[in-house]
């Protein structure tokens, strides 16, 4: 059976949401765990803003894991 363009569309359109919020998940449970490793101790209030952030802004935050140093370093990104 022949698919119309505009389920191809809506298939598309969702394949690319789950690619996205895949990746959110991802980066999360890899970001969230060596941060706390590398500041033993994290502040709720700053888990729950990295968790809010996007993958972008995470992974900019792993990029520059070894400049990040302090958490006023952190803070930078969670603004």
């Amino acid at each position: 059976m022949e698919e119309s363009a505009g389920y191809k569309r809506i298939l598309e359109k969702g394949k690319s949401t789950g690619v996205k919020e895949g990746r959110n998940i991802g980066i999360k449970e890899v970001a969230l765990p060596v941060l706390k490793e590398k500041f033993m101790y994290l502040p709720e209030e700053y888990i729950k803003k990295l968790e809010l952030l996007d993958a972008d802004t995470l992974s900019a935050i792993m990029r520059n894991i070894l400049r990040v140093n302090t958490k006023e370093d952190l803070e930078k990104f969670l603004h």
